[in-house]
C-alpha cells in the first residue's frame, strides 16, 4: 500500500505515488485537470505507446480511503503531455493545456525532491530588505528562461536551466549544487526550483562547454538591458567538488575488471560498455569526475549492477544451478546418442513387443515414449555437447570417458540424429 503526495497545481490537486523508489503519477487526475476526457486518455494510455511502462497501484488519498490508479512514471510525463496538441482541443482548454505542458512536470519534480513540498507553510525565502522581487521571462533558442531579481540576487528557474544544458530535468541541475545554491521559491503562483548565481555558475561549469559558454555570453548581455538599474554582482567561480583520487579511479576499475572476468569472453566488451554507461547516467560524467564523497555510491552501484551473462545465485528455497565439467558433458553426449540411436527403432520393436503381448515390454515402450520429451528439450544443445566431445577427440585421439578408466565402450562419434 503506498500513500500518495498531494500536489496543488492550478486549482486542481495532483497526485505522486513512490513505487520502488521512484515517482509515479497517478494520471486521471492530471487528465482531468487539463480539461480532458479520462476514458478516451485511459484506453490511449493503456493501449498505446506508453503501455508497458503504464503500472496499477493500490493509494490512500487525501481522504484516507484506497484507490486503484493508473500511473506513469514521472519522467515519461513531459512525452506525454506534449503529445497533446493545444489546436486540436476546444478554445477555451488551451490555455491550460499549455500551462500544463509548460510547468507541470516541474512542479512535480520540485515536490518529489523536497522534503518541505507536502508543508503548505512552507514559503520561499524573504528578499532583503527593501528589495524589490521582479520575475522576468526571458528567451532562448525559441524557449522560455525564467528569471527571479531579488535586491541584488538573481535566481534562475532549474528546470529552464536543463532544457538549455540538454539534461533531462531539474534534478540534473541541482544535484550538482551545494544546499544554499538552490530552493523551491514562489515565481508568479507557481512554486519552481531556482538556482542562485553561485548556482548557475557551477551549472554552467560542469556542463558541456559548446552548449554552456553560448548561454553565458547571451545572458550576461541579456540581464545588462533587462535589469539595469540593479547593481548585480559578478559572479564568482564555485569550487568545484573533489573527482575521485588515482586509489579511488583504480578501485573502481579493478572492481569492473574483476566482474567482467567472470563472465564468458563473449559478453565481456558489452557488459563493459554497460557498467561505464551506468557510472555516467548515474553521476552525469566520467567516472574519473566522481566526486570523491560519493565513491561509495559509484562502489555499490557496479557491484549490484546485474550484467549479461552472469551466472546468478539461486534464490533462497530454490534448488542449486547445475553446470557439468568436459567429462561429465562427454558422458551426456554419449547416453542420447545411445537413446537417439535406439529410438530409431521404436516403430519396429513396438511391434514386435505388441505381437508378444509382454506387459513388462509394452511398459518399457511407454517409458521410452515419454522420454523422447527429456530428450527433445536437451537436444536443443546438441551443438555445444558435440562440440565438448570433438575436443577432446581433437586433443588426444581418444574420449574423455577412456581416458579417466571410463565404463563405457565407445559407440560411434555421430551427431546426434
Amino acid at each position: 500500500m503506498q500513500m500518495s503526495i498531494v500536489v496543488p497545481f492550478r486549482q486542481s490537486e495532483l497526485l505522486l505515488v513512490n513505487h520502488d523508489g521512484q515517482p509515479f503519477v497517478p494520471m486521471r487526475p492530471v487528465v482531468q485537470g487539463m480539461g480532458l476526457d479520462w476514458k478516451s486518455q485511459h484506453v490511449k494510455l493503456t493501449t498505446g505507446r506508453l503501455a508497458p511502462v503504464m503500472v496499477e497501484i493500490t493509494t490512500t488519498g487525501s481522504d484516507g480511503k484506497q484507490y486503484q490508479m493508473t500511473c506513469l512514471p514521472l519522467r515519461k510525463l513531459p512525452g506525454w503531455l506534449m503529445s497533446i496538441h493545444p489546436n486540436k482541443v476546444k478554445p477555451e482548454l488551451r490555455e491550460n493545456i499549455l500551462a500544463y505542458q509548460n510547468e507541470c512536470d516541474d512542479v512535480l519534480w520540485a515536490y518529489w525532491n523536497d522534503g518541505e513540498a507536502l508543508n503548505p507553510r512552507t514559503t520561499s525565502p524573504a528578499p532583503e530588505a527593501g528589495g524589490a522581487v521582479q520575475c522576468i521571462t526571458l528567451h532562448y533558442a525559441d524557449r522560455h528562461f525564467r528569471v527571479q531579481v531579488e535586491g541584488v540576487q538573481c535566481w534562475f528557474c532549474a528546470a529552464d536551466l536543463a532544457r538549455v544544458l540538454g539534461m533531462h530535468a531539474a534534478p540534473g541541475v541541482v544535484r550538482h549544487l551545494q544546499p544554499g545554491e538552490h530552493g523551491h521559491r514562489l515565481f508568479g503562483k507557481q512554486r519552481l526550483i531556482m538556482v542562485s548565481q553561485a548556482g548557475l555558475e557551477r551549472a554552467l561549469t560542469c556542463a558541456r562547454h559548446e552548449r554552456a559558454e553560448p548561454f553565458r555570453h547571451w545572458l550576461a548581455e541579456r540581464l545588462r538591458q533587462v535589469v539595469a538599474p540593479l547593481p548585480l554582482q559578478p559572479v564568482q567561480p564555485a569550487a568545484l567538488p573533489v573527482p575521485l583520487s588515482r586509489e579511488q579511479q583504480a578501485a573502481l576499475r579493478t572492481l569492473i575488471n574483476c566482474r567482467l572476468d567472470a563472465l564468458p569472453e563473449a559478453q565481456r566488451t558489452r557488459a563493459a560498455s554497460t557498467c561505464w554507461l551506468a557510472l555516467k547516467s548515474a553521476f552525469g560524467c566520467t567516472y574519473k569526475k566522481i566526486p570523491q564523497g560519493q565513491f561509495t555510491e559509484a562502489v555499490s552501484l557496479v557491484a549490484q549492477l546485474p550484467l549479461e551473462g552472469e551466472l546468478l545465485e539461486s534464490a533462497p528455497g530454490e534448488p542449486p544451478v547445475l553446470s557439468l565439467d568436459r567429462y561429465e558433458t562427454e558422458h551426456l553426449y554419449l547416453f542420447m546418442s545411445h537413446y537417439a540411436s535406439l529410438f530409431q527403432h521404436y516403430n519396429a520393436m513396438l511391434a514386435g513387443a505388441r505381437a508378444l503381448g509382454s506387459p513388462v515390454l509394452m511398459e518399457f515402450f511407454d517409458r521410452l515414449w515419454e522420454a523422447h520429451g527429456s530428450f527433445s528439450v536437451l537436444d536443443k544443445h546438441r551443438a555445444t555437447l558435440y562440440g565438448c566431445y570433438r575436443q577432446a577427440l581433437e586433443k588426444t585421439g581418444k574420449p574423455l570417458w577412456e581416458q579417466n578408466g571410463g565404463y563405457a565402450q565407445h559407440l560411434g562419434d555421430a551427431p546426434l540424429r
